[in-house]
């Protein structure tokens, strides 16, 4: 799945204040994902992104699964050693992903760090497993 990601002002505050000024550091991560064809913005919110993107609850882990990053030497993180997995209980477009701190299926709390709309809308069926992998890169 290839997506335009955007990182939130949310998550570029939480980052700086975390990495700078002793702010809350968030050691879990979760994936969600979403069904409308909504464009993410810096300024979307964790609450923004589950009401105006549609996010999909319709799998069978209990919660946002979450995401097992490792840091690379190169400036980044990506979760390449274990993909992040949702199996579907029914059919499901998914148009966009984001990674949130919060792990509640729908839950509009937590901070957003990132979402991105993918390039083309992936279609699983019920009973079908979906991967993701994430990577995220600090350039100066």
């Amino acid at each position: 799945m290839a997506a335009s990601t955007i990182v939130t002002v949310q998550g570029i505050n939480n980052l700086l204040a975390s990495g700078f000024l002793h702010g809350t550091q968030y050691s879990q991560w979760y994936l969600g994902l979403f069904t409308a064809d909504y464009r993410p913005t810096q300024n979307d919110t964790a609450a923004s992104i589950v009401q105006n993107a549609g996010e999909i609850t319709a799998y069978v882990e209990n919660s946002r699964p979450q995401i097992q990053f490792v840091a690379d030497a190169l400036g980044g993180i990506s979760n390449m050693l274990q993909d992040v997995e949702f199996t579907f209980t029914e059919n499901v477009d998914v148009r966009g992903v984001f990674v949130v701190s919060s792990p509640g299926k729908g839950a509009p709390s937590g901070i957003l760090a990132l979402a991105g709309h993918l390039d083309s809308v992936r279609k699983y069926a019920a009973g079908e497993t979906g991967k993701v992998r994430l990577s995220l890169r600090i350039f100066s």
